[in-house]
């Protein structure tokens, strides 16, 4: 019946699901090689943040490797703080769960555009990675971006409005009528003896 119908259907599925994820992966793979190899050639820095997306889909992870590496190669301190916002958090998920020579790749984009929110996945990739030449690149990045998250928490606090007391201005203001009232009384009787000197 519709029971036994249903329990064929689901082990079935279960076969297919695989091999069919696979082939809709290698369809989509074939469109989008192209579109890779031209960010790589000719994408300008916030080219990195679908190329970096691409890095965890391993059918797309060769030719989004040699992608970055192409935008990479363009990058100047310029483009530090000018990128979309995710670019950042992009690379530093690519990091470690990509091959050693694409981590450097990833390394090296984060020493000209990186900050602070890399700096947990750097040091994760110090602590974790097998390849010298991967830790060392991490270890001297680590400074770099430690220094940039404290000028960017010292711009933020410079940003912040000064406190000041809320009744201040009323106390100015209130200084200001008491001595003007004074004044206007001594300026009152001095004319007042002027004119009586003088009649």
């Amino acid at each position: 019946g519709i029971l036994e119908l249903s329990v064929v259907l689901t082990i079935a599925w279960a076969f297919i699901s695989l091999p069919l994820s696979i082939w809709i992966d290698n369809s989509n793979s074939y469109y989008l090689f192209p579109y890779l190899e031209t960010l790589g050639k000719y994408g300008n820095a916030s080219s990195m943040l679908p190329i970096s997306r691409c890095l965890l889909h391993s059918p797309w992870h060769d030719k989004a490797a040699g992608a970055l590496e192409g935008v990479v190669s363009r990058l100047s301190p310029a483009d530090y703080g000018a990128l979309p916002v995710q670019t950042v958090p992009a690379l530093s998920k690519a990091l470690s769960r990509v091959d050693h020579r694409t981590d450097l790749i990833i390394l090296q984009a984060l020493n000209i555009v990186g900050d602070g929110r890399g700096i947990a996945a750097v040091v994760g990739t110090m602590n974790m990675t097998v390849d010298s030449s991967v830790r060392d690149a991490a270890t001297k990045l680590i400074p770099i971006l430690l220094e940039r998250d404290m000028e960017a928490k010292a711009t933020t606090m410079l940003l912040r409005p000064s406190c000041r007391p809320q009744d201040g201005e009323k106390t100015l203001l209130r200084a200001a009528n008491e001595h003007s009232e004074a004044n206007s009384n001594q300026l009152l009787r001095a004319s007042n003896e002027y004119i009586k000197e003088n009649e």
